[in-house]
């Protein structure tokens, strides 16, 4: 495993937008303003070759753009700092302006902090970076004060690992915690991983991202995707750049009204090209494949919508986690929507209880989607649900004695009968579903997409009160049973995939050695279908704290007598001096500490409390 605070060295290509507006129109902007900033000539560190190539045929695209443009070749942190507070002088006098920050070089990440390396830095250990480095969120800092229309910036980071000091540190960087609504993030290749230096005058991302910059026909988001789908077939799938965005408006930031006259010369009229929009949904999770190119994971459920798809034949592939594919020939017609739907789904195979020492149980596997009323007024989106039916049974909760790295509240072994179904969330609820009925989101970590937190049993409270009356059914929050069946989903190990003693296989199922949340469904789900079981967020259930009874047990509920109401499954940071023997510390206490444990992960452990890295999982019953 990685330790949480390495210090890990990256090579990145970031483009973040920040918008006061989600629906920013081209005639609608004014001034551009751009600071284009190459670092390749380094005092202690390796040339890069790319890097000035990078930045002065960055600053000639942005220049046919309307931008005006500063640009530093090998620069001092002085120099960066002076020429940013520039920028962002002229940025805050223009409300209606855009701005954009690239940057080719070396770069590093330190306890989740980016920094960008100035020419003439010596950085003889970590502690330097803070004093001696450009801190990436300076930048960001700056464009916030700014408060002008759109800002822009890109960074094109280092190839290899510059320090000794780092070479423990994990590959790629740093997830930006926070990513707020109007602006899309996009990296070079996948978070954690490392990116390809260009063979020829340019590094492998920035030369595809100037063949499409120019293009007045491609909205920003248009350009970000096709620029990542070259990458990938650049570099045979070696290189695989992430998008996320919560960007919804639509910019052209080639429109023909800001090229030079040259450049609208040069570009071939829009009419000769006819467009249209697909809309992709799926009932199992998986990857979309367009034309063999890769283009994002859809979860169960979940749809996709592709907008200005040139007119044509194409072939969408989706591939399922499950290693099975799906392939459909589709005719994207000019001016229409498309709706491609996919339908597999993994054969579920329904059987009686079966007698055995370690319980009774039964597959699992309907599916319910339920879409909330409002939802697209609330959050401009259609936001579901989805939900997986749990059939009754008994099982055996609680761990034995000899189980490695138990706690003593997890026993005594008992048996527990679940008498009737219940429909359970495939996911955590997330960011969007709790916005959508409770117009605000109270979360730490912003994302749609990404489990709510941050949680009291009140605001969980209300969320439910609230859903009920929507009129698609009798919502509540899981009891410490159910929830613990559901987890095991038919085994009796430490987790569903087994005992896993040295916890090699724990990264496959669980978001839990990591400083921020995660979009849900993006691991491994349990044997009955349900994602982030354990980690990402802790999950509160309907009971309140306290020793288990001993004795059979049927439907239990609220067993304990705390008021504090028990957690499961797990987080990230999920820390042990959070877990007093007297469990006396609430859950609210773990982002103050730094050791993160696995532990706290199997299907048996225990903990209780509300507030911080604190969520939930819905359950329906059964009408």
């Amino acid at each position: 495993m990685k330790a949480k605070h390495a210090m890990p060295v990256f090579l990145f290509f970031a483009f973040i937008l920040f918008s006061s507006s989600l629906a920013l129109a081209q005639d609608k902007t004014g001034s551009r303003y751009a600071l284009v900033i190459g670092n390749g000539n380094y005092t202690e560190l390796s040339h890069l070759r790319n890097a000035k190539n990078d930045a002065e045929d960055m600053a000639a695209a942005l220049r046919d753009l309307a931008f005006e443009v500063t640009v530093l070749l090998d620069a001092s942190q002085p120099a960066m700092e002076d020429a940013l507070a520039q920028l962002a002088d002229k940025l805050a006098s223009a409300p209606d302006s855009i701005g954009l920050f690239y940057f080719a070089g070396h770069g590093v990440q330190a306890e989740g902090v980016n920094y960008l390396i100035p020419a003439d830095s010596r950085i003889p250990s970590e502690a330097y970076l803070k004093t001696k480095a450009f801190s990436l969120q300076s930048v960001l800092d700056s464009f916030k004060r700014a408060n002008n229309a759109l800002n822009i910036v890109i960074l094109d980071a280092c190839r290899d690992n510059p320090y000794q000091w780092a070479r423990s540190g994990a590959r790629g960087l740093a997830v930006i915690p926070s990513q707020p609504v109007g602006s899309i993030i996009v990296y070079a290749t996948s978070a954690g991983d490392v990116a390809l230096d260009g063979q020829g005058r340019n590094g492998v991302f920035t030369g595809e991202l100037l063949k499409y910059l120019r293009n007045p026909e491609l909205e920003i988001n248009e350009v970000f995707k096709r620029t990542g789908a070259a990458v990938q077939k650049a570099t045979g799938g070696k290189q695989n750049p992430a998008i996320y965005s919560q960007y919804f408006g639509n910019i052209y930031l080639a429109a023909p009204s800001q090229l030079r006259p040259s450049q609208v010369a040069l570009t071939p009229p829009a009419v000769q090209k006819k467009y249209g929009t697909a809309l992709v949904s799926t009932v199992s999770a998986g990857s979309l494949f367009i034309d063999g190119i890769k283009m994002e994971s859809i979860r169960a459920g979940g749809q996709l919508e592709l907008s200005r798809l040139e007119s044509g034949t194409y072939s969408f592939e989706m591939q399922y986690q499950t290693g099975e594919r799906e392939r459909k020939q589709v005719q994207i017609d000019p001016d229409t929507r498309t709706l491609v739907t996919f339908s597999w789904k993994p054969e579920v195979v329904i059987t009686s209880p079966v007698q055995s020492p370690q319980g009774q149980y039964q597959k699992e596997g309907e599916l319910l989607v339920l879409t909330i009323p409002g939802s697209e007024m609330q959050t401009g989106l259609r936001v579901q649900i989805q939900m997986r039916l749990i059939q009754p049974g008994t099982f055996l909760m609680g761990s034995r004695v000899d189980e490695q790295d138990r706690d003593d509240d997890e026993g005594p072994v008992h048996e527990v009968e679940i008498t009737k179904p219940f429909y359970m969330g495939i996911y955590e609820v997330t960011q969007a579903q709790y916005g959508a009925v409770m117009g605000s989101n109270p979360s730490e970590f912003k994302g749609m997409d990404r489990p709510v937190e941050n949680l009291t049993k009140a605001n969980i409270d209300e969320f439910i009160k609230r859903l009920n009356t929507m009129g698609i059914g009798k919502f509540r929050l899981p009891t410490e049973a159910e929830w613990e069946y559901a987890c095991r989903a038919g085994t009796r190990t430490r987790f569903p995939w087994g005992d896993d003693p040295s916890y090699s296989l724990l990264d496959e199922y669980a978001w839990w050695n990591d400083t921020v949340t995660h979009p849900v469904g993006q691991k491994k789900p349990n044997p009955w279908g349900l994602y982030d079981m354990h980690g990402n967020v802790w999950e509160m259930c309907a009971d309140g704290y306290g020793p288990y009874p001993p004795g059979r047990l049927v439907d239990p509920i609220n067993i304990g007598t705390s008021i504090y109401k028990v957690c499961r499954g797990g987080s990230v940071e999920s820390p042990g001096s959070s877990r007093p023997p007297s469990k006396s510390s609430y859950i609210s206490y773990r982002k103050n500490i730094e050791q993160v444990i696995p532990q706290t992960m199997r299907s048996a452990n225990r903990d209780y409390g509300e507030g911080p890295l604190v969520g939930f999982r819905l359950v329906r019953e059964v009408d």
